[in-house]
C-alpha cells in the first residue's frame, strides 16, 4: 500500500485536478518504464494468473499536446501487444490504480518538456 499525495494541481483530461482531491491511499503494481516511439509502462497483473500488461502513451500526429492512452496485454502466442483481450484476472482495482499511477508519472515526465498535457480517448 502506498500513499500518494500530489502537491501541485495536475492537468489531465483537459482539466485541472485540485491537489487536495488527488490525495488517497492507492495500491498499484510496480512498473518498468520504457521509452522510444511510445512511452510504455510495463507491469505484471497478478490474479488468477500472471499477465504482462502495458500502459502506452502515443503522441497524436496532429498535435504535440495530445496523447492517446492504451492499456494493452502482451499476447505470448502472437508475440505482440493487444488491446482486444479481456483478461478478467480479478485485480481490476489494482490495474486501474496502476494506470492512474502511470498517468501521474507520465504527466510529471512530460511536464518538463511541455506546458499543456491532455490525455484523450478516441
Amino acid at each position: 500500500m502506498r500513499i500518494l499525495c500530489v502537491m501541485q494541481p495536475y492537468r489531465l483530461f483537459g482539466w485541472c485536478v485540485p491537489s487536495s482531491s488527488f490525495c488517497a491511499m492507492e495500491e498499484f503494481y510496480p512498473v518498468h518504464y520504457h521509452d522510444g516511439v511510445s512511452h510504455q509502462f510495463w507491469f505484471v497483473s497478478i490474479g488468477k494468473r500472471n499477465i504482462l500488461k502495458c500502459v502506452q502513451l502515443d503522441l497524436m500526429e496532429e498535435t504535440d499536446v495530445y496523447y492517446h492512452l492504451s492499456l494493452l496485454d502482451f499476447d505470448h502466442e502472437m508475440g505482440c501487444l493487444r488491446e482486444d483481450i479481456v483478461s478478467n484476472n480479478g485485480d481490476t482495482n489494482r490495474v486501474l490504480s496502476t494506470v492512474v499511477h502511470c498517468m501521474k508519472q507520465a504527466a510529471l515526465f512530460l511536464a518538463l518538456q511541455k506546458e499543456n498535457i491532455k490525455f484523450v480517448q478516441p
